[in-house]
């Protein structure tokens, strides 16, 4: 479990969207795309009043998050939802819906919400980041109203230390 969770941290990491690599030989076409923003969604915070941590990053927080399951249940990366009296999830229609945070990881920085009216929400097929190679081609696709995909390459991987705690022993570097 512990495994899969920080495969799916190194999605989210720094990159407030979600890291997609296309099989060897295989191109990322705009059908493909498009399918996969289905299970990209914004997520909007707001911390309580007298949050430690809105002095680093605000009461308003806004980024990225992916649906993992068939529960709806959405990864995200957990500062934007700590210390919160509020959480919103977005979805690609532009439907807002409230949510709870149900789970937050201080080892890997990561947290999983639920919303809590029923959506359908198509989750992410998640793959295994140790199949990547340097120089690999990625994606990086944010929810669609939080700026437009990019594409990356795998540069290296090599521990990291956030600065709010927590340390990958193995992230990946774009």
């Amino acid at each position: 479990m512990r495994r899969r969770f920080i495969q799916m941290l190194l999605v989210l990491l720094g990159l407030q969207g979600v890291v997609i690599a296309p099989a060897i030989g295989q191109t990322a076409s705009t059908d493909a795309l498009s399918a996969l923003r289905e299970s990209v969604v914004a997520v909007r915070s707001r911390a309580v009043e007298d949050a430690r941590s809105n002095a680093t990053l605000g009461r308003e927080r806004l980024g990225s998050g992916v649906v993992i399951d068939g529960q709806g249940h959405i990864l995200t990366i957990g500062y934007l939802v700590i210390e919160s009296e509020e959480v919103d999830v977005i979805v690609s229609s532009g439907a807002t819906y409230p949510a709870r945070v149900i789970g937050y990881d201080h080892a890997t920085g990561f947290a999983v919400l639920r919303p809590l009216l029923p959506i359908k929400l198509k989750p992410l097929v998640i793959g295994s980041s140790g199949k990547l190679v340097d120089q690999e081609l990625m994606i990086v696709l944010p929810f669609e109203g939080l700026g437009p995909g990019s594409a990356t390459q795998l540069v290296s991987r090599r521990s990291f230390a956030g600065s709010w705690e927590y340390l990958l022993e193995s992230a990946l570097y774009t």
